[in-house]
């Protein structure tokens, strides 16, 4: 499964789905991976939101058994292609290049994702 920023916020903030989150990650019968960039994207949001050290989140990706990866050259031609074909900001091509390449689940929060081409959990 491949976690996207917003789902991850989601749990760590406690907002109002991250229960909702909790359990899809729980049920999750693969591996839960996030792309290197999606990580710094949670880093700074998570700085600028709730004050919160990288190194505390970092810790707190690690807990989770969240796999940080990096994109193969393919994946990175997901990237655009996504950025000109769907309405998803420039982060989440990179959620959609790794669901999609991979054949793994998307999981967001983000409703922009609904009209993506890969199986997404949305709440």
């Amino acid at each position: 499964m491949v976690i996207d920023t917003s789902a991850l916020l989601c749990l760590l903030f406690g907002e109002p789905k991250a229960a909702w989150v909790a359990e899809q990650l729980s049920n999750s019968k693969t591996k839960i991976i996030m792309s290197q960039v999606n990580v710094c994207e949670a880093l700074l949001l998570a700085a600028e939101r709730r004050n919160i050290p990288g190194e505390i989140l970092l810790d707190e990706i690690k807990k989770m058994n969240i796999e940080i990866v990096n994109l193969h050259p393919s994946e990175m031609i997901l990237v655009a292609d996504a950025r000109r074909k769907f309405p998803i900001n420039f982060g989440d091509c990179f959620v959609y290049a790794l669901a999609k390449s991979r054949n793994l689940k998307l999981l967001a929060i983000d409703q922009d994702f609904s009209k993506v081409d890969c199986e997404v959990l949305l709440s």
